[in-house]
């Protein structure tokens, strides 16, 4: 059963108590028709347990409304025709929510084979992205690609899945913006905490850092995840974002660090690097974000 939520809050109510919460930190809301539980994973982590007092689920939808025996419920995913919850795409590409943002992050980079697929639908696609002048796996994050290259990657992106249905009219995919990256990647000092040097398994820096063992780029997800699910927020690759550099528009930010850079300001999680529209190198690639409308 798939609807929009035409409210932003859900009440649940329990043997024990109301639980009411935002729809849009949610991950998941799970239910068993055995026992009547309830629970409610949040996007912090929490998670909300309690006895349902009722017999039945009701889902109201811009389309109508949706009675639901809870015998038959297993789960309800807080995702469809919204920007909150998990998310696939038809290129397998992973998204989930950060909190205090509004968008859908992609838990990593864009890879190798994500933007072969763009290129074999779109002839005449500048080809450096295939030659970084070191040997990528399919897995690993495109780079060689210029803030316009990853623009048209994100519009045709948006406008193949609506094609088909797989994202709403009104959802694209872009860019993050520099402030929706800050609120991604955390508040320590460095995408790993507050300490220097970092510690080994930190992500793919510097050779002379000693942290990993990659030459060049790496495979996504090679590291651990931070809190919200998001790999290689530092280290890797540098990802371009929306914003102009400093409001000048002739650079744009690029953030994140990567696999070429050692130096501790340029690791710093709030350090912002920047690029012009058309350049290419092999330690910059970009990450998607989805998000609802023209949302900035």
């Amino acid at each position: 059963i798939i609807g929009t939520p035409s409210i932003d809050r859900l009440k649940i109510k329990t043997k024990y108590a109301n639980m009411e919460f935002q729809l849009s930190r949610s991950r998941t809301i799970e239910f068993s028709g055995t026992n009547h539980a309830a629970q409610v994973n949040l996007q912090n982590g929490d998670v909300l347990n309690g006895q349902l007092a009722a017999t039945e689920i009701a889902v109201k939808t811009n389309s109508g409304q949706v009675v639901i025996p809870l015998a038959k419920v297993n789960r309800i995913l807080n995702r469809a025709g919204s920007v909150s919850g998990d998310f696939e795409n038809s290129l397998g590409m992973k998204f989930v929510a950060v909190p205090g943002t509004d968008a859908l992050f992609s838990i990593w980079d864009t890879r190798v084979q994500d933007y072969r697929a763009y290129a074999a639908a779109n002839p005449g696609v500048d080809a450096s992205w295939k030659n970084p002048g070191f040997k990528q796996g399919e897995d690993h994050p495109v780079v060689m690609v210029s803030w316009e290259d990853a623009k048209a990657f994100c519009a045709w992106l948006t406008q193949k899945e609506r094609k088909e249905g797989k994202i709403g009219q009104d959802q694209e995919y872009r860019l993050p913006t520099d402030k929706e990256w800050s609120a991604a990647v955390g508040a320590g000092k460095y995408p790993w905490g507050n300490d220097w040097p970092p510690p080994k398994g930190a992500g793919n820096y510097g050779a002379s850092l000693k942290v990993d063992d990659f030459e060049n780029t790496s495979p996504v997800g090679s590291f651990k995840a931070n809190q919200y699910g998001l790999y290689d927020m530092g280290g890797n690759v540098w990802r371009w974002c929306e914003d102009w550099y400093d409001g000048e528009q002739k650079y744009r930010v690029v953030r994140g660090a990567s696999w070429h850079f050692y130096d501790p300001e340029y690791l710093m999680s709030s350090y912002r690097f920047n690029g012009t529209p058309d350049d290419r190198y092999g330690y910059i690639g970009f990450r998607c974000v989805l998000v609802a409308g023209s949302s900035r």
